[in-house]
């Protein structure tokens, strides 16, 4: 709630509840802007998030860095790929100030959480049998979660176990975008009601196998030190490839009193 100097509530600029829960910052429309400012570093709002969303997230900024090293004279986010950023996680996308003051356009204040992408609209609902007819505006997977916001009792979620269409054919492992399906969901749910995916199946196991399949990355070191009194510590470290980096220490060593250290101790620890 917002209130006025004298503690009185004043009336909300806009609707819902979460009045400071911003969008997620997109850049990726604006990256070729970024990288003409000779920005070098790009951070990843990945606060308490899952290694899912880091790993898409980092996966499709360094795609389209790599499209824009190669010099294209043309510069546009893949909408797939924007795509998969809104699937692994969501409360809506702002351009933050990248652009311009974008006000209260910046706020997500009917949901704090992910709301997942728009699948469609629910065309039917079969109380007796608990399922509902979609008509599809994005894919559909079993494996998938998806919510409907109902105009009554907030949203009704559930995983989709089974896909079938309205001819009685075999069930289907998955749906396009202007197929009509059914799916098992219980809750108020009406015709008209929109349904959002917030689970997608597909995204996020391609996520998990980016950073659980094949050998870890390794890049072998060799260490030197060296330590002697009335000299900073020095360290050095180096790679196979010729690349190095060496620091001193901001102190001098200075003579142990009761347990000195020795090459013997050094080379079993």
């Amino acid at each position: 709630s917002i209130v006025n100097a004298n503690g009185q509530e004043v009336e909300r600029p806009v609707p819902g509840n979460y009045l400071l829960s911003p969008r997620d910052l997109l850049g990726l429309n604006v990256l070729d802007r970024l990288v003409a400012c000779n920005v070098t570093s790009l951070k990843i709002e990945g606060r308490m998030k899952r290694p899912e969303y880091v790993a898409t997230v980092t996966s499709v900024y360094r795609k389209a860095l790599d499209k824009l090293a190669q010099g294209s004279d043309t510069y546009c986010a893949d909408p797939q790929e924007v795509y998969r950023l809104e699937a692994i996680f969501n409360r809506g996308f702002s351009s933050g100030y990248f652009v311009k003051n974008q006000g209260l356009d910046m706020m997500s204040p009917t949901k704090q959480s992910n709301r997942g992408v728009l699948l469609g609209r629910v065309i039917e609902y079969d109380n007796a049998s608990g399922t509902a007819s979609i008509l599809l505006e994005k894919q559909l997977n079993v494996g998938d979660g998806i919510e409907v916001w109902v105009k009554t009792g907030g949203r009704v979620g559930t995983t989709v176990t089974r896909i079938s269409t309205p001819y009685k054919g075999p069930y289907l492992q998955s749906a396009g975008p202007g197929q009509t399906v059914i799916v098992d969901i219980k809750g108020m749910v009406r015709t008209g009601d929109r349904v959002f995916k917030n689970f997608d199946s597909v995204v996020e196991d391609e996520a998990h196998k980016s950073f659980t399949s094949g050998e870890a990355r390794r890049v072998p070191l060799k260490f030197r030190a060296k330590c002697k009194m009335g000299e900073p510590f020095w360290l050095c470290a180096s790679d196979p490839d010729g690349n190095s980096a060496e620091a001193y220490s901001d102190v001098e060593p200075f003579e142990a009193e009761k347990t000195p250290l020795s090459s013997e101790y050094l080379l079993k620890y």
